[in-house]
């Protein structure tokens, strides 16, 4: 499997998140920052985001009732369908 760069618009795409929340949710450290491709140019490594998705995926499905425990243990199960697919 390869790693695949996102550039925002993808990242904007696959998230359905506006710009404005992409970077104050990457300035409160709750999603992937870039990488820096060049000098004036970044990107999203997509498995970064593909994970971040997932958690939110868990934690709207957890959201009441759910344990952190519970949280993890779901995100490892989804982590590891994921390398067998």
């Amino acid at each position: 499997m390869s790693t695949v760069i996102l550039r925002k618009s993808e990242v904007i795409s696959r998230t359905g998140l506006p710009n404005s929340s992409l970077y104050r949710l990457m300035q409160e450290g709750k999603f992937p920052r870039p990488i820096s491709l060049s000098t004036r140019s970044v990107g999203w490594v997509d498995s970064d985001v593909d994970d971040w998705i997932q958690k939110k995926i868990v934690e709207s499905k957890h959201k009441k009732g759910g344990s952190e425990a519970n949280l993890d243990a779901q995100l490892e199960k989804n982590s590891l369908n994921n390398v067998e697919d």
